[in-house]
């Protein structure tokens, strides 16, 4: 089922197109329904379309260990998905999933080339968002390798504390305290996610820092 011209340009990449490019896509697009739950997209399979929500909303995961996932985005109506397909032909680097049943169209890799041929404008709106996808990807990797730091300053702390540390009221003293030259070497993290995640640790009461020694509460096991 095609769509008509003036219902493409609600659609927030394709509004500002010419007619002549709307009417192109109009007559070269498909509409399909998915089913709540339903997988859409499978990270590692071919892929060569792109899907732009019409109605209903998805959420695009990564796999992870013990079919466990991690959620990157949540997409509703206007948003799209599945980009990449249309300049390669690499797998599919996400899954995503129907949260609801949902109503999308489908822009193939063929169709999306041949509008490119005839009209740039076709492409500027999708590779704008292709670029703030890949600044917002940016800043999830950073912050997963923030995260990753802080288990790695943590795991060698409580190593620290089950080999050297003293049991006492307050909690298990290590002395003399490293430096933090020394925990971002014995890590293998930079500097300055280990002195973030020191002081991290310290606003929320799980290590004591003092002159001479460290105070490691129980709580920072919980960061393991």
């Amino acid at each position: 089922m095609s769509l008509g011209r003036e219902l493409l340009r609600r659609i927030p990449i394709f509004s500002r197109l010419p007619n002549a490019d709307l009417d192109f896509l109009a007559v070269s697009t498909r509409e399909v329904t998915y089913a709540r739950n339903a997988e859409i997209v499978t990270a590692g399979s071919k892929g060569d379309s792109l899907f732009v929500i019409l109605e209903g909303s998805v959420k695009v995961v990564l796999p992870g260990p013990r079919r466990s996932e991690v959620i990157l985005q949540v997409l509703g109506p206007g948003d799209f998905f599945g980009e990449m397909s249309l300049l390669d032909s690499q797998p599919r680097s996400a899954t995503v999933r129907a949260l609801e049943r949902c109503r999308l169209l489908v822009l193939t890799r063929a169709v999306f080339q041949a509008a490119l041929r005839a009209s740039s404008s076709v492409a500027i709106p999708v590779l704008a968002e292709m670029s703030r996808r890949l600044r917002g990807a940016d800043q999830i990797i950073g912050n997963f390798e923030l995260l990753r730091s802080y288990g790695r300053v943590a795991d060698h702390l409580i190593e620290l504390a089950r080999k050297r540390g003293k049991h006492t009221a307050d909690g298990v003293v290590v002395t003399p305290r490293p430096t933090l030259a020394l925990i971002a070497q014995r890590t293998g993290v930079p500097r300055a996610h280990a002195s973030q995640a020191l002081k991290d640790f310290q606003a929320r009461g799980m290590l004591l820092a003092e002159r001479a020694r460290l105070v490691i509460r129980p709580s920072l096991a919980s960061v393991r």
